[in-house]
């Protein structure tokens, strides 16, 4: 074959040799765990604990194997809502 179709083929397999599965199960009891957490630090109100944690999370879900959960708009909610009026943050930045 050619060797731009050769080359595609040995990227398309080394992109394949890295790819880590995504364990549903474990990232089932990560989110519920995750949830039960943010629900906690959101008693405080302490906008700096709660990006703390929300940033935590943040991390988990970009780790290999993880993903983020559907209902992630949960954990910017309760952190914008800790936040003075009109001051808003994408949890993606933290």
């Amino acid at each position: 074959m050619s060797d731009i179709i050769d080359n595609a083929l040995a990227r398309a397999d080394a992109r394949a040799a890295r790819e880590v599965r995504v364990d549903y199960a474990k990232l089932n009891s990560m989110v519920k765990r995750q949830r039960t957490a943010l629900k906690r630090v959101a008693k405080t109100g302490d906008a700096a604990k709660i990006a703390a944690v929300v940033k935590s999370h943040v991390a988990e879900w970009d780790a290999p194997g993880a993903m983020w959960p559907d209902d992630w708009a949960d954990w910017e909610r309760t952190l914008n809502d800790a936040l003075p009026w009109q001051q808003q943050v994408d949890i993606r930045d933290l």
